[in-house]
């Protein structure tokens, strides 16, 4: 399959960092072609580092954003577009690949979409369309042959700042594909408790969902963004497990983050402050008899908490209650995956819920232990975005267990 890409690159002073080489370099797996559209000042080392991974650049006034500077980079290839099979629009707002491209993109052509992003925005608390996310959206010759797609940029709004860009461009352009009859969809899966996971749970797409690329924004917003939807921690958990995984240098992150961003951000963002060890608890002593008494009822964030039990003592029996009666043999089967110390698990009703658990059907377990923690799951799915019940459950269980 034959691609060609259009990359948005805006540095304040022109600088291109070696994210932004490495950037490149991974995006080569994917397609034949890369023009860099600068959008203002580029440096003359920068344009020579382009050159010599074979990119060809067009710069232009730093205006209209990076629609604007797709649409000139789409005007400048001309009837070029015709011999590809797809195209690529993606801009300098990420570090990647955290993963190869090639990967990704092996998975979206057997899914068979019309066009394609990375991640999407759902809206469920505003009245803004549901839309891909503009960072990098892939096009195939069905739509760029289209004469909908040249009405599209034939007839692109000016805007005055980002917002405008946003509302009148961005959450615009997946509607009007859609209501052209071309299909579409992301490479990752939305969890719908969260606003925007490339902010709030950037660690979930990248473990969980092998995304390719961490946006800068994860690591440079205000530090009180974070805290409107979640705990503030996934950038944190992002940065630890590209680091302890070697997926990605970090050093270059870092580099760009340091020369372009506020240290007050990256310090909070990346919560350098540390106060206790997340490290397997050890017993106090082998004397003292511990029990751990856990009581679960959702089945999506099941084996993740059951999991918080292998940072308890090793002498420690751990008994386990829910009302769901699915989950008795899942329990057990996590249990022995993750060689928790499981004594028993059981299934009782749902009345009084945790606290009954607790305290009325482990009341006689509880006076035979010098030590006893009892913990429950939470989500608190009533509250809207979910992130903010899901996200609260996790601090409940990062901060006892």
């Amino acid at each position: 399959m034959q691609r060609t890409a259009i990359y948005v690159f805006w540095e304040k002073h022109g600088v291109v960092r070696d994210f932004v080489i490495y950037f490149l370099k991974g995006l080569k797996e994917a397609a034949d072609n890369i023009l860099v559209v600068v959008n203002g000042e580029i440096t003359n080392e920068g344009m020579e580092k382009l050159h010599s991974i074979g990119c060809k650049v067009l710069q232009r006034p730093n205006e209209g954003y990076d629609f604007w500077a797709y649409k000139e980079g789409l005007e400048y290839l001309g009837e070029q577009i015709h011999m590809y099979d797809e195209i690529i629009l993606c801009n300098c707002s990420c570090y990647g690949p955290i993963y190869p491209f090639s990967e990704m993109f092996l998975e979206m052509s057997s899914r068979g979409y019309d066009f394609w992003g990375i991640t999407d925005w759902l809206h469920g608390v505003d009245d803004l369309n549901n839309h891909i996310q503009s960072f990098f959206i892939v096009f195939s010759n069905k739509v760029t042959m289209s004469e909908s797609w040249r009405d599209w940029w034939r007839n692109l709004p000016e805007t005055k700042g980002w917002i405008d860009t946003v509302l009148e461009i961005e959450t615009e352009l997946t509607k009007y594909f859609n209501n052209k009859s071309f299909t579409c969809g992301v490479y990752c899966d939305h969890n719908p408790a969260y606003k925007d996971m490339t902010l709030d749970a950037s660690d979930i797409l990248v473990k969980e969902q092998r995304c390719p690329i961490v946006k800068r924004k994860a690591f440079s917003m205000d530090y009180e963004r974070f805290f409107a939807f979640a705990r503030g921690g996934s950038s944190k958990r992002t940065f630890e497990y590209i680091k302890n995984n070697g997926l990605y240098d970090v050093d270059m992150m870092l580099d760009d983050l340091l020369a372009t961003e506020h240290y007050y951000n990256i310090k909070n963002n990346l919560q350098l402050n540390y106060f206790l060890s997340s490290e397997n608890g050890q017993a106090v002593t082998k004397d003292i008899k511990i029990a751990i008494f856990l009581h679960v009822f959702y089945d999506d964030i099941l084996e993740k908490n059951l999991r918080y039990l292998t940072s308890m003592p090793e002498n420690a029996d751990i008994y386990v209650t829910t009302s769901v009666p699915e989950q008795i043999e899942m329990i057990k089967m996590i249990c022995a995956k993750h060689r928790i110390n499981l004594k028993q698990a059981d299934l009782i009703n749902s009345r009084g819920r945790a606290d009954s658990a607790f305290m009325v059907h482990n009341r006689r377990r509880i006076m035979d232990y010098d030590l006893v923690c009892t913990a429950h799951d939470k989500k608190s799915s009533v509250v809207q975005p979910g992130s903010i019940g899901l996200e609260f459950g996790w601090h409940n269980m990062d901060s006892l267990l």
